[in-house]
């Protein structure tokens, strides 16, 4: 039994939401062994893995715009592949690439902490930009996420400003 997680982060005036679930390593190879090199993987257990994003958010430079997405990856020893997709009954062992939305290659990094059980986290946040980490056993994967605060702040404002209604006095 692997326990599900929901992660919720906000990210200018943008939110990011991943619900997933938590495996554990219980003294068992992750890497290379239990999860193979070089397969896509759900990214988690039980199901795949989603992601759901309130407005357009950049990985690594890729656009995703506002929806919810199956999030895989395909992990190796140099370099992982991070493979978001619009069916998110899309799966890892029957996987349709009709309705990918784009792939990134991240690399991985070796942590001298051990994560026990399978995490999905936000570290390193600014108004603009955050790294979305996944964390398990001793290897950890940052994918760099970033939003435009300023543009969606200034869109907000030309919004209001077009035709103010006496509430919008009083919005914060």
């Amino acid at each position: 039994p692997s326990p599900s997680q929901v992660v919720k982060q906000a990210l200018g005036l943008s939110k990011i939401e991943v619900n997933y679930s938590r495996p554990g390593v219980k003294d068992r190879e992750i890497f290379g062994k239990l999860v193979p090199f070089d397969k896509m993987w759900r990214t988690g257990a039980n199901g795949v893995t989603t992601i759901k994003v309130k407005s357009k958010v950049m990985f690594e430079g890729k656009e995703l715009k506002k929806g919810t997405y199956a999030f895989l990856t395909i992990p190796g020893k140099d370099k992982w592949t991070i493979v978001v997709n619009s069916n998110t009954k899309n799966n890892a062992w029957a996987y349709d690439d009709a309705t990918e939305v784009f792939r990134i290659d991240v690399k991985p990094v070796t942590s001298t902490e051990k994560v026990e059980t399978f995490t999905i986290g936000f570290d390193n946040l600014t108004d603009a930009s955050c790294t979305m980490q996944l964390k398990w056993a001793n290897t950890v994967v940052p994918i760099k996420v970033t939003v435009n605060t300023e543009e969606a702040v200034m869109a907000t404002i030309d919004e209001t400003l077009a035709g103010p209604s006496a509430g919008d006095y009083y919005t914060s």
